[in-house]
């Protein structure tokens, strides 16, 4: 890699990139006035900017401030401003330019101040343009933080050509350290995207305001433009996306995502996710802003921006970061049912509709406060929860309960559960994907801080593991591990079929294999074959899903609803099964993992007596008002598990083989089909 010229800025964007920028705000004059005018109405508004930037005078994670204040000073140098933004800005940049006005606790994830990570260097280095003392200030107050990544920006922001030897070893240890990091989102990535360390539905700012950042700065830093058009960039905020039910609002079944606007809106456009710009209305922002608008017309540019976080769309559009020409695509555009294989995910749906079903199931790696276990499965109707998960707290990547929809063996798993630690799980050292905690890292970190000054350790490490050479927030030791596998999947417009194997989930003397196979018949049938052999000090399995609290159980059918939608469901397997539903409030097993976000309660399934083999056949029907049976027929044989039942037109049978790896048979008929052929034993992705 050559490295480009240190020029300044370097942080936001290059000087070479000043030509290119006045000539996209030319071909938008209309546009970039009205932006100009509204900056220069808003700053005379009472906290607009930060009133303060120390640790007395402002406190919360307010993100936007500090766009606020970066695009004001870009609006003064390269708009047509009448000194407005320029004084208005004045006293934070001289402030600035006295040192940090609080210690750099504000490093990659953890900035507590008015101003996103980064800030106050972007602000000074953008301040070179026209202020020698913004200059000095960086010499004197950044230098030092040469080669500490944990606070990446200042170092970057203060190197001088020419480097020094120590200084191009930093830079080189920079850019190891940042293909590294890549690299672990690229195996959480898969073909379709994926976490970057910490679930979809954490409630930290640490993945865009920590290493987002990170890459912003040395995009421009190292000259990558295109760094962040990267599928484990762009796709990351699809797979929060896909794997919510988009039309959920409960807790941590709804969509979540990375927090920290707008920095989640530059991360979409910067990457070129045309999902996430038709979300937030970029284009036609862009358009209403340059077009005609009604009188007054300040009126009508005010309300425009009321929009949260806009302050950032011209920005990007003067910067090169955004271009109306790219291309934006609806929830419609993309396909209803899809397999993450870097997570090990599947999100089925019945369609994109307010009132459409989703099965969300999971089978696959473990990380930070990740949230379901393997063979977990839940089931929502438009935005109403039929069968869910008790882990609905909120997290700042720190350990809560977590919970699983399967079929569990004895008791200890509630411990490990409640606690949520990776590294307490029964086989977490045998199947590491990539470990961030080598022991060695320990002796090369005293070593580089030793001969070039560089140093990788920051806040927001294992507590007992040691720190990670990668830098990832949390706070318990959590492993990049994997607990379980998707071994089969295929979609068609008829059914969807996904099969799990948990066994690695399980200690050795407890389980010998653990698989669950899914079908969903489109649009509203759900069946569910669990498949367990006990190992030698087992002693009963239990078949767990929470559900709301109007559920009833008459034998071995059990109706569900919840708002207004409804599930019916039949207990096949085992026969003679035990049903139970259980407050978690009340029981000394699920007590301590119950969330009271949403009130919920247990559907508890149990096998009349113990047995070293463990099946289950769960069928299962989502409706509109009121549940909607079907009538089941069972038939068992030493090897297949067959099902069958008429359901609006549709003729199926199902049968599933009950030894060897997941596989059976599945038969469609109706009037003018016929679909026969064998379930896949493998992943037919295509």
């Amino acid at each position: 890699m050559r490295l480009p010229k240190l020029v300044r800025p370097r942080l936001l964007f290059r000087k070479d990139d000043i030509d290119r920028i006045r000539e996209r705000i030319a071909r938008y004059p209309r546009l970039f006035d009205r932006y100009l005018s509204w900056l220069q109405r808003q700053v005379e508004r009472p906290n607009f900017l930060p009133q303060g930037i120390t640790r007395e005078r402002v406190g919360g994670r307010t993100y936007e401030l500090g766009w606020r204040v970066v695009a004001c000073l870009f609006a003064s140098l390269f708009l047509n401003d009448d000194g407005t933004l320029a004084r208005s800005i004045k006293p934070i940049i001289d402030q600035l330019k006295q040192g940090p006005p609080f210690d750099l606790y504000n490093e990659m994830f953890h900035f507590n101040m008015p101003f996103f990570p980064g800030a106050m260097a972007v602000l000074l280095d953008l301040a070179t343009l026209r202020d020698e003392g913004a200059l000095e200030a960086i010499r004197k107050f950044y230098t030092p933080h040469i080669g500490e990544v944990w606070v990446l920006y200042n170092g970057l922001c203060a190197l001088e050509e020419p480097l020094t030897e120590r200084e191009r070893a930093i830079v080189f240890m920079t850019a190891m350290w940042m293909t590294n990091v890549e690299r672990y989102f690229d195996a959480h990535c898969g073909k379709r995207g994926g976490n970057w360390w910490v679930s979809p539905w954490t409630g930290c700012q640490c993945p865009l305001s920590g290493f987002w950042h990170a890459f912003l700065y040395l995009r421009n830093f190292l000259g990558e433009e295109r760094v962040l058009e990267k599928k484990c960039f762009r796709e990351f905020l699809t797979h929060h996306r896909y794997v919510a039910s988009r039309w959920c609002k409960v807790g941590c079944l709804a969509i979540r995502g990375p927090v920290g606007e707008p920095a989640r809106w530059l991360a979409g456009v910067m990457s070129h996710n045309a999902l996430e710009m038709k979300i937030f209305g970029w284009r036609e922002f862009v358009e209403k802003l340059n077009g005609e608008l009604p009188q007054p017309e300040a009126k009508a540019v005010d309300e425009l921006f009321r929009k949260r976080s806009a302050i950032v769309i011209p920005l990007a559009l003067a910067l090169g970061w955004y271009d109306p020409s790219m291309p934006e695509v609806d929830w419609t555009a993309l396909p209803t049912t899809m397999l993450f294989d870097g997570e090990g995910e599947v999100a089925m749906r019945s369609g994109w509709d307010e009132r459409s079903n989703f099965i969300y199931f999971t089978c696959g790696v473990r990380d930070v406060v990740y949230r379901n276990h393997p063979n977990h499965f839940h089931i929502l109707k438009g935005g109403d929860m039929l069968i869910g998960t008790l882990s609905l707290w909120g997290d700042h990547v720190l350990a809560v309960p977590s919970w699983g929809n399967v079929v569990v063996v004895d008791d200890e798993w509630a411990h490990r559960w409640r606690l949520n630690v990776g590294s307490i799980f029964p086989r977490a050292s045998e199947f590491p994907i990539i470990n961030r905690y080598t022991l060695p890292y320990r002796l090369y970190r005293i070593r580089d801080k030793r001969l070039y000054g560089f140093s990788e350790m920051g806040i927001g490490g294992s507590p007992t593991i040691g720190w990670s050479p990668l830098n990832f927030h949390q706070h318990q030791d959590d492993l990049f591990m994997r607990e379980g596998n998707i071994v089969a999947y295929e979609t068609t417009p008829a059914f969807d079929y996904v099969a799990g194997d948990a066994t690695n989930a399980w200690e050795l003397e407890k389980v010998q294999y653990a698989y669950r196979q899914i079908i969903f018949i489109k649009p509203d049938v759900v069946v569910i074959y669990d498949r367990m052999r006990l190992g030698r000090t087992a002693r009963c399995t239990r078949w767990l899903a929470a559900v709301p609290t109007r559920v009833v159980v008459n034998e071995t059918t059990f109706t569900i609803k919840n708002g207004e939608s409804a599930l019916w469901g039949m207990i096949l397997m085992p026969k003679r099964a035990i049903v139970k539903i259980i407050d978690p409030a009340q029981s000394e097993v699920y007590r301590y993992l119950y969330c009271r976000v949403v009130e919920q309660r247990v559907l508890e399934i149990t096998p009349p007596k113990r047995a070293r083999r463990a099946e289950y056949l769960v069928v299962m029907r989502i409706s509109d008002g009121i549940p909607k049976p079907l009538d089941c027929k069972l038939s068992v044989t030493r090897k297949m598990v067959n099902v069958a039942f008429a359901v609006d037109g549709k003729d199926v049978a199902i049968a599933f083989a009950r030894s060897g790896i997941p596989g059976g048979f599945i038969r469609i008929v109706t009037d003018s089909q016929r679909i026969e052929r064998p379930l896949t034993e493998n992943i037919n992705d295509g």
